[in-house]
């Protein structure tokens, strides 16, 4: 077993995937974790669609299904799905025939096996990867990968057909929010917009973090994952928070096919996401009130800081980067970021090394403290449609 892969799951790895011996003598081409709470309205179409792209794979594939929420969720769930049984494995796992192709892998985390407060969809994902892991290192898995989606996701059949890269942690699926009949539905499409519109201003600024975190389009590579110990167990934004991770140490691939389709819809399962989001701007446009977005000068000052702070790395004119970032300097100061370019430069002997350590400090999450602190304290959100026609720029608010 690779030594990584035995220091996680020795130390680090949730429970589940040490009770996996009933599995011995099976082996799958693909696996993919499905958490699922409350989702039996939208599991049957998920997995239709996993089966069919297993299929078309040509080898069979493992469902983990990780089911949380009520008590008697888990076994009701399960029971109005079209398994088979094949066996029984110990309490709270069991293994179940849903195709030639496909099979599930259900894990009750209900009743006695529910999960403790605050921590849920990130449980749930780190309980079906680590599986996957487990199975993996036991040479009953042949790639060295696992997938996430959700139960309101249609995968189309060449989900599984993802070529392997060197060099990268994750891979992104694009994805589009459509209802059943092929419609949009507003308050998504505007929600998802503005994520590529975000995405989009992180690019523009020459981020490295310009990518999407949406837990249902991940394939994550195993050995970069037992690396960064696992999903954060959290009730939500664990995708945000892997991917970060993630980016420290490989690359983040996004791909431009095949697309997944998420089904849109609101939802109280998780404190904040897609579904919270969509829910409160529905009822804003239901109110009349205007749909508002950062203004792009933030992207642009967030671009102005990340060419400064590379440049400082080769050359050390406090000067030159004082005067690039001057009006948001209080920002800055308050993130720390310019002591964080002194430590780079106090630790780090060539320029490659302090560039690297100043965009694994500068990640993901300090970035959106950037754009947040920046919003509040310079520029206020405007409307959407403004935003896009991009009349706003760096030097119309920061001369």
């Amino acid at each position: 077993m690779n030594l990584s892969f035995s220091k996680y799951l020795d130390t680090h790895a949730e429970r589940e995937s040490k009770l996996l011996s009933f599995l011995e003598g099976r082996h799958w081409k693909h696996a993919v974790a499905v958490p699922a709470r409350r989702e039996r309205e939208w599991l049957p179409r998920c997995l239709a669609s996993l089966s069919r792209a297993a299929e078309q794979s040509g080898g069979k594939s493992l469902g983990i299904l990780v089911v949380n929420g009520e008590a008697d969720e888990a076994a009701s769930t399960l029971r109005d799905l079209p398994l088979e049984t094949l066996a029984t494995g110990p309490a709270p796992l069991s293994l179940s025939h849903y195709s030639e192709s496909l099979q599930i892998l259900g894990v009750n985390r209900t009743g006695e096996f529910a999960f403790p407060p605050k921590q849920g969809v990130g449980l749930a994902r780190k309980i079906g990867c680590d599986i996957a892991l487990r199975l993996y290192a036991q040479n009953q898995l042949e790639q060295a990968r696992v997938h996430t989606t959700d139960a309101d996701v249609e995968v189309p059949e060449t989900y599984f057909e993802v070529p392997h890269l060197e060099g990268v942690a994750a891979y992104l699926y694009p994805f589009s929010h459509r209802n059943a009949n092929g419609e949009y539905d507003e308050a998504h499409d505007l929600y998802e917009s503005f994520l590529h519109y975000y995405v989009e201003g992180l690019r523009r600024a020459s981020s490295p973090y310009a990518f999407h975190t949406v837990g249902s389009t991940l394939i994550l590579s195993l050995p970069h994952y037992a690396l960064i110990r696992g999903f954060p167990k959290r009730e939500a934004a664990e995708d945000f928070y892997v991917l970060n991770k993630l980016a420290k140490v490989g690359r983040i691939e996004s791909l431009k096919e095949p697309l997944l389709t998420i089904r849109p819809r609101r939802s109280d399962r998780v404190p904040f996401g897609t579904g919270q989001a969509t829910g409160k701007l529905a009822a804003a446009l239901e109110r009349g009130e205007t749909y508002r977005v950062y203004d792009p000068r933030v992207f642009d000052a967030l671009g102005a800081w990340i060419r400064g702070a590379e440049s400082y790395c080769a050359d050390k004119d406090r000067s030159a980067l004082s005067a690039t970032t001057a009006p948001f300097a209080s920002v800055l100061d308050e993130l720390g970021a310019y002591a964080a370019l002194e430590v780079a430069w106090q630790t780090r002997s060539s320029e490659t090394d302090r560039r690297r350590h100043f965009h694994t400090w500068f990640d993901g999450f300090r970035t959106l403290r950037f754009v947040h602190l920046l919003t509040e304290r310079l520029f206020d959100k405007i409307p959407f449609s403004a935003a896009l026609t991009g009349e706003k720029t760096l030097l119309s608010g920061l001369e």
